[in-house]
């Protein structure tokens, strides 16, 4: 039961009143006030006494501030202290440095190296990262100094990433071939190092389609599975630190040499190993249920491997100007995309042109069962939206598919899409609705299972084309308020204990007293994310994708209001979370 745990009157540096308190436990919430001292929760339930400051929190529910354990803020953060926009959605934790890729350690002369592998796996554009990246440091003790030094306005939590201490050690054979045992054991040494400087685990990537800037492997695909149980023995014998893994053929079928991987290496350290992304895909329809059943039954057995899932429906966007993969199966659409901008905008002048595309593209754009197909993309290009239009001439179909149009105004959808195109200068954004996690209810259940972790918001990365830092704000809207598939106590806990705890941030993801007053305050009954937006906010004047929040009314980072509705403070509360 949440009480206060002071009897008389006392003074606080703030004072949450009537408030509906869900503590992230998953108990049943009660309504009371919460008193805040020093950057800690003093006292709940009741809080008798005077403050500095005072939040009516009437008719809103008060919850500890959401954890997100899979983000690549590492370039981010270093000229936007509040990460935005996941701070908008409740988040005041994130764990950064996930797939292998971390600002640190760097040497000097492999700056650009490591800013060149960061934009072409995270799709974050080079010239943003050498606009943005002051590169004040070498190791990840000055890296983690310098944020300190600099301000931060939510916590960030390091991970020690693979390929950052391989190339560091072995230079520019770190894509090129195997390390030998010195090699090995000095990496081992960094990441221990790391971990004494505060890194909450460690983290690396097997995939083969993450390439470099010149298209070579990155440099812990490289590496053999001797070396990646070597260095992450190291959290085995500091017994501490969680494990971050994309498998090698998680993309593919997740082969059993795979699985089978993952439960060694979980076995082994006896630490918590976590794998991205988990999903449901409509080209395997069926893989996420194995794959659940394999997780649930490793955890029965004692390893501790869970995946991190989203709990959205994966939209991607897109635009003509700067093209999409998904048309890499139409050689018209390939050629086409493959042009500069003027020529684009020739070819979709020309009725020649115009009718080669809409031919290819037309039979792609008829409805047809989700489960047909033989990539993520194809079943879905019936589902491509228009996400923001550039000119007020289409802003009346923005959020609408394009099929559903052409038929009110009786024409091709194809040719309705290579209109746009030309009218709009290839400004449009598009996107490609569901291509994974269409299925509510297969993503309902994976959301139940024991062996998942909700929100891989991918925060930092991806700017272009997807905005999943918005997973707080929709698990709540979707799954708590609409489906009721969770009680607003269970979604809650979902969001902030469960992923702090898993992580070991012992101080975080509850509200009780002495532990860190990271909390935000929404409104149950709207609370939910906003339209897409684009900014031009990025170094440089590049563009990026934003979704804010509704009913999101307080983000408060230890003890310090950070942001009230949507607009934030001068305030920078955020610290640096030390394992």
């Amino acid at each position: 039961m949440l009480a206060s745990s002071h009897s008389f009157a006392m003074a606080y540096d703030l004072l949450i009143k009537n408030a509906r308190i869900v503590d992230g436990t998953g108990a049943p919430s009660v309504h009371g006030a919460i008193g805040i001292t020093d950057g800690r929760i003093v006292s709940v339930g009741a809080a008798d006494g005077q403050a500095n400051r005072v939040i009516d929190a009437d008719g809103l529910v008060a919850a500890p501030g959401f954890v997100d354990i899979h983000t690549h803020y590492d370039a981010q953060v270093t000229w936007d202290a509040l990460c935005t926009p996941s701070c908008f959605h409740g988040v005041t934790s994130v764990v950064m440095g996930n797939c292998g890729y971390a600002m640190s350690p760097v040497r000097p002369e492999d700056r650009d190296y490591v800013m060149g592998t960061f934009s072409c796996v995270e799709g974050v554009s080079k010239a943003t990262l050498v606009n943005g990246i002051p590169w004040e440091w070498e190791t990840q003790a000055e890296y983690l100094a310098w944020l300190e030094r600099r301000g931060l306005g939510i916590n960030v939590a390091p991970l020690v990433g693979h390929s950052a201490v391989r190339r560091y050690v072995l230079g520019a054979a770190a894509h090129e071939r195997a390390a030998t045992a010195e090699e090995v054991e000095a990496m081992a040494r960094l990441v221990r190092q790391g971990m004494v400087d505060g890194a909450v685990g460690f983290s690396t990537s097997r995939v083969a389609h993450q390439k470099g800037e010149f298209g070579e492997p990155i440099p812990s695909f490289v590496a053999e599975e001797s070396e990646i149980f070597r260095l992450a023995d190291v959290l085995r014998e500091l017994d501490r630190g969680i494990i971050g893994i994309n498998p090698r053929t998680k993309a593919l079928d997740f082969v059993q040499e795979d699985k089978d991987q993952l439960f060694r290496l979980a076995k082994a350290t006896g630490r918590m190993l976590s794998w991205n992304e988990f999903n449901h895909r409509w080209d395997k329809p069926q893989q996420w249920s194995e794959l659940l059943e394999y997780m649930e039954n490793a955890q029965r057995h004692g390893a501790r491997v869970y995946a991190v899932m989203r709990c959205q429906r994966m939209d991607l966007h897109f635009n003509l100007r700067e093209g999409s993969r998904a048309f890499d199966a139409l050689p018209a659409w390939k050629d086409l995309l493959a042009q500069g901008h003027e020529e684009k905008l020739n070819r979709l002048r020309n009725e020649n042109a115009r009718a080669a595309l809409a031919a290819e593209l037309g039979p792609a754009l008829k409805p047809q069962a989700p489960a047909q197909g033989g990539s993520m993309f194809g079943p879905r290009l019936q589902q491509t939206a228009v996400a923001v239009a550039a000119t007020d001439a289409y802003k009346d179909i923005q959020g609408r598919l394009l099929v559903d149009v052409a038929q009110e105004r009786g024409m091709d959808p194809a040719v309705l899409l290579l209109d746009i195109a030309r009218d709009e200068q290839l400004a449009t954004e598009l996107v490609f609705q569901g291509v994974t996690n269409g299925d509510d209810a297969a993503v309902e259940r994976m959301l139940k299972s024991p062996a998942t972790i909700t929100g891989i918001s991918d925060g930092g990365a991806h700017l272009h084309s997807m905005t999943g830092t918005d997973y707080p704000t929709y698990f709540l809207a979707r799954w708590v308020r609409e489906r009721g598939a969770f009680t607003l106590e269970e979604g809650v806990k979902m969001l902030t204990s469960v992923p702090a705890g898993l992580v070991g941030l012992a101080d975080r993801g509850r509200i009780a007293p002495g532990m860190a007053a990271d909390l935000c305050i929404f409104d149950p009954d709207r609370v939910r994310p906003l339209d897409l937006e684009i900014w031009h906010d990025l170094p440089g004047g590049e563009v990026r994708h934003v979704k804010r929040a509704e009913g999101m009314e307080w983000v408060i980072v230890n003890g310090e209001p950070l942001l009230h509705k949507g607009e934030a403070s001068s305030a920078l509360p955020g610290r640096v979370l030390r394992s």
